[in-house]
């Protein structure tokens, strides 16, 4: 009996060489775009976080200069510890109108993100 010839069917013919590279690299390029999407996220949640420690440690000295009135001005650094990273607290005050104190508050630490504030002190602030 001889050997029938196969026939192949357009339809029954599997992907090609250059189909299968062709979806390699399409799913490559979806693939380095997205973990590139993803190491952004995760970069920017850890400034957040440096920048949310930095304004927290303003706040808390501009919040001190308040309680201690602007008759007790005193400019200069300082250091404090919040979120377990060392914090330099830069404090500078002058003379607004109307009386007012002009506090601007700088917090830093190296290697991460800072935060600056500016507020004013009434002058009943220390009564």
């Amino acid at each position: 009996m001889p050997a029938r010839p196969v026939i192949v069917r357009k339809a029954e013919r599997g992907m090609t060489l250059v189909e299968v590279l062709a979806a390699m690299t399409v799913l490559a390029i979806a693939l380095i775009a997205i973990f590139r999407a993803v190491d952004s996220q995760i970069r920017n949640t850890a400034t957040l976080a440096d920048r949310m420690f930095a304004h927290w440690a303003a706040l808390n000295s501009m919040e001190e200069a308040r309680l201690a009135g602007p008759a007790d001005a005193h400019d200069g650094e300082r250091s404090t510890e919040l979120g377990g990273i060392v914090w330099t607290i830069t404090t500078h005050r002058e003379p607004a109108p109307y009386g007012l104190t002009r506090i601007q508050v700088v917090s830093s630490a190296e290697g991460h993100a800072g935060a600056m504030l500016t507020g004013f002190l009434s002058p009943e602030a220390a009564q």
